[in-house]
């Protein structure tokens, strides 16, 4: 027989220094180093999150900070960092009919996280930047489809940024968005105190009282960026004071709707232009509308200017 030595050791197990708590050996400040460190790996962060509770928290910060959600005919993921695109996890597209959706997939694990009770938590708060980007043809609009969007949104109460695009050149219209969608932006999505950035391209709207009642709700709002977007006619005209948001940067890129440029200035708009920093236009049409906003922007510090082309950007600052 073989000669095997009996060797016993007086300290831990291999097994008992995995079920150490990694919080009681390292200071947090390390932990956070380290996380911070592969914040643009996937593969990484998901095996620190398996590491201990304190590493698991550090790395959903990361994994689950950005979710966007597009059309079925392109690449649909969750999660990851702004930096790198290999940081999200893909969920492969598949027909959103609300059944079978990446949204509904998400939905599906919230919920599961809270009626199970489980004691790692949700990742729900972890979620800061979401970005909804509906479909150009007939084939690829999924949002009046997919029932579990207005839900979701519900579920993601810690956003800091909100962006909703259209995917190509056609833009889609506001009104034909469900209500329940609708008012799941305006309710809770646009309300929350956190959210400090909001970008809306590709929409069109009745009348400039469609957008005030969209960002009406908006608070602590402090970038907004408006581009490819029209306002079919201008909205009914009054003097009403509502109460607005501060802004620091205002962004009006291509094709942004001149009637709602004019509406700016009244005082039933919620955007307070005349609290502006950074101002980014790009001048096309009537230059008088564009004249007065920067006219009103009486705290106005830096002034960039595209004319017409791209190309031509001229940047003042005061």
């Amino acid at each position: 027989m073989p000669f095997r030595k009996n060797i016993r050791t007086s300290g831990p197990t291999s097994r008992t220094l995995l079920n150490m708590n990694m919080q009681d050996t390292f200071p947090p400040e390390i932990l956070e180093i380290v996380v911070e460190f592969s914040s643009a790996n996937k593969t990484t962060l998901q095996a620190l999150s398996l590491v201990s509770t304190s590493c698991l928290a550090l790395a959903r910060k990361h994994l689950f900070a950005y979710i966007t959600f597009r059309p079925p005919n392109s690449n649909a993921y969750i999660g990851g960092s702004s930096a790198r695109s290999d940081a999200r996890s893909t969920i492969p597209p598949e027909p959103l009919l609300g059944h079978g959706s990446p949204c509904s997939t998400l939905l599906a694990i919230i919920e599961a996280s809270k009626r199970r009770r489980c004691r790692l938590g949700t990742f729900a708060p972890f979620v800061r930047h979401l970005h909804i980007q509906e479909g150009t043809g007939i084939l690829s609009r999924w949002i009046a489809a997919d029932s579990s969007l207005p839900p979701v949104l519900r579920a993601l109460s810690n956003l800091v940024s909100f962006r909703l695009t259209g995917l190509g050149p056609m833009p889609f219209f506001w009104a034909h968005i469900p209500v329940g969608f609708r008012n799941a932006i305006t309710r809770d999505v646009l309300s929350q105190s956190t959210l400090v950035e909001v970008r809306l391209c590709g929409i069109v709207f009745e009348d400039s009282n469609q957008v005030n009642s969209l960002l009406g709700p908006c608070r602590g709002l402090k970038t907004l960026y408006l581009c490819h977007s029209g306002v079919q006619q201008e909205g009914v005209e009054t003097d009403e004071d509502v109460e607005g948001f501060t802004l620091d940067t205002l962004t009006l890129g291509p094709f942004a709707p001149t009637l709602f440029i004019r509406s700016m200035l009244r005082p039933s708009c919620p955007i307070r232009v005349n609290t502006v920093r950074k101002l980014c236009l790009t001048v096309a049409g009537n230059l008088s509308d564009f004249t007065r906003i920067i006219l009103a922007s009486k705290t106005l510090e830096t002034l960039e200017l595209v004319l017409g082309n791209p190309c031509e950007r001229f940047l003042f600052k005061f």
